[in-house]
């Protein structure tokens, strides 16, 4: 999930920022799991011994304190080798507001079908299951809007091993006028729910909200949603493992792999002491407890983090150092100026990904470089 206001740098500001304050759903990789993975998490650690802070493993990834470099889940044959054309994209397909479609999400839609979810005020513009590559509406309205096409098209570009994941492309409007404590977030990232409480990772639905944002903007949140579902799809995952057994930790959908992108970066990224502060902060009784421990534990460590938002939460740590590695030049000051002293520091941590090579070449390695041209065009 990514928010409004959650962006750095040269596109700092995003939407609204400075008048949102965050419900608890908004703290994880998409809201509907967040609870789950938190209590799941908990209790993987108590019962089986699962590591409450990760450890270093061998990597190789970068970053810094990393060693030598393990097998990892098998790429898939689809690595692009070279930077694909930056795809067309009119900037009024990010105006500000736009008209209600009428749009309706089928009922029992297993990636959800309440817009609520999406944020205060959320408004539905189209939805499309993605079949073999391509849009088709399940919305019951008529063939995709150009726009829609070509922020697919962009999407696509960037990361085209990671099409097999995802059945669906929902598109909405974030309210453009929040007021002081509404809940807003610009996109999400969610798996396919097969049962009450049990998820299909290898099914997802990403959802973008590109209305009042900019090109940079929205290279961002593409970047972010994507590491969600890079980070936590079937492919990073032990199946059939539950939370009672996991050894590693348990996501809220699967069990990670021990050699997992996610695993690694968190354990090559945080150490004991964030850790601990970050789940007394999580631990706190009530979501307004929460909201102010993470506020309270981001100004306690800010170099430790790209955004105040990546504080929330390990996820968002990692999609949120993706977006800036992935969308930033390396000599790009916002970029190039981040501290880089610990191996926790936010300056560490994209350069981790810097190096991480057996992960993202193959599935963005060519897509980031024309992200970051698509950012400043």
């Amino acid at each position: 999930m990514s928010t409004r206001g959650t962006s750095t740098g040269r596109w700092a500001g995003v939407g609204v920022a400075g008048v949102i304050i965050l419900s608890l759903a908004s703290i994880g990789a998409h809201a509907l799991l967040i609870p789950g993975f938190i209590q799941a998490a908990d209790a993987s650690s108590r019962s089986t011994g699962a590591l409450s802070t990760p450890t270093t493993v061998q990597s190789g990834q970068g970053g810094t304190g990393s060693t030598t470099s393990t097998s990892s889940p098998a790429a898939t044959d689809l690595a692009p080798t070279a930077v694909p054309a930056m795809p067309a994209y009119d900037r009024a397909c990010l105006r500000r507001d736009n008209p209600a479609t009428g749009a309706k999400i089928p009922a029992n839609d297993p990636f959800g079908d309440d817009i609520a979810d999406l944020g205060d005020k959320a408004e539905l513009q189209r939805l499309y299951a993605v079949q073999s590559g391509a849009l088709v509406p399940l919305d019951g309205l008529g063939a995709p809007r150009p726009c829609d096409e070509q922020l697919w098209s962009l999407v696509k570009a960037t990361a085209p091993t990671l099409l097999g994941h995802i059945d669906e492309l929902l598109v909405f409007d974030a309210d453009p006028d929040p007021a002081t404590g509404e809940f807003i977030i610009e996109g999400e990232s969610a798996p396919k729910e097969t049962a009450p409480d049990t998820f299909d990772d290898d099914h997802w639905r990403v959802s973008f909200a590109p209305n009042g944002l900019d090109r940079g903007e929205l290279a961002w949140l593409v970047a972010h949603e994507l590491a969600h579902v890079a980070s936590l799809n079937k492919d990073q995952m032990l199946s059939g493992v539950g939370a009672d057994v996991c050894s590693t930790w348990y996501t809220g959908t699967g069990c990670l792999l021990a050699d997992s992108f996610l695993r690694r970066y968190l354990s090559n990224t945080w150490d004991d002491s964030l850790w601990d502060d970050w789940r007394e902060a999580d631990g706190k009784s009530t979501e307004k407890a929460r909201r102010a421990a993470y506020q309270d534990f981001y100004d306690a460590h800010s170099d430790s983090f790209i955004t105040d938002y990546a504080a929330w939460h390990p996820l968002e740590d990692f999609a949120e150092s993706f977006a800036m590695w992935c969308t930033y030049d390396v000599d790009e000051p916002d970029r190039a100026n981040l501290p880089t002293a610990n191996r926790t520091d936010s300056g560490s941590k994209v350069a981790w990904f810097d190096a991480a090579r057996r992960d993202l070449l193959p599935a963005f390695g060519p897509g980031c470089t024309m992200l970051r041209q698509f950012a400043v065009s």
